[in-house]
């Protein structure tokens, strides 16, 4: 996994590079803006919201889901990430903790609309990312929804075929999520919904099981 200090150095060109893999529609960033877009429109279908972001990076989306006129609270590791997203939101709470150890103290007790997390649960392994999700239930209004916009796929078998094919530019000390090990491991915590974006970009949905 990576940690705080590269996010930082990465910080001054990651949005520059995500643009310009999505624009290309090459691995890994392909359909980005098109899995933002539509989380967008499922919190502002629920306006107004209080949404927590987790992996909130330089701030961009959040700064689209504040000025739709909804509560942000964000989470990241990279002092430098956050920097820009302070200036991007001054009125916006923003931490800086690493949610590959949960959620920080600072926000025991609190509830939300939606948990949200784009293009950063690929850092965890597969142990930890279960681990995380199992434990956001208690921050979740009766109705909350957590969303996550990932490199994802529907199937291990689907991940590893865009594996060899994006050889060069696959990192392996990433681990993009496979939808089938998120519904068998979590089908007794949660209800879960997925959609396909691109090739190599989905959309999670998890909700209270019924």
């Amino acid at each position: 996994m990576l940690d705080s200090n590269e996010f930082d150095s990465w910080a001054a060109d990651y949005e520059k590079e995500v643009i310009e893999s999505d624009r290309c529609g090459t691995f890994p960033f392909s359909g980005y803006h098109n899995c933002l877009d539509k989380i967008y429109k499922i919190i502002m279908s629920h306006y107004p919201a209080n949404v927590l972001d987790l992996g909130v990076g330089t701030g961009t989306f959040a700064k689209m889901i504040y000025d739709g006129g909804n509560i942000v609270t964000g989470i990241d590791f990279s002092s430098k990430m956050l920097m820009h997203a302070r200036t991007r939101i001054p009125e916006a709470l923003f931490i800086e903790w690493d949610f590959a150890n949960g959620l920080p103290p600072l926000l025991n007790d609190k509830k939300f609309d939606f948990i949200i997390s784009t293009y950063a649960l690929h850092h965890l392994t597969d142990e930890l990312k279960m681990a995380l999700l199992r434990n956001l239930k208690p921050y979740l209004n009766e109705n909350g929804m957590i969303l996550i916009g990932d490199i994802m796929f529907a199937t291990e078998e689907a991940r590893d075929v865009c594996r060899k094919s994006n050889y060069e530019s696959w990192d392996d000390d990433e681990y993009p999520l496979a939808y089938e090990l998120i519904e068998k491991e979590l089908k007794n915590d949660w209800s879960t919904q997925f959609m396909m974006v691109s090739q190599c970009a989905g959309i999670l949905k998890l909700s209270n099981v019924k």
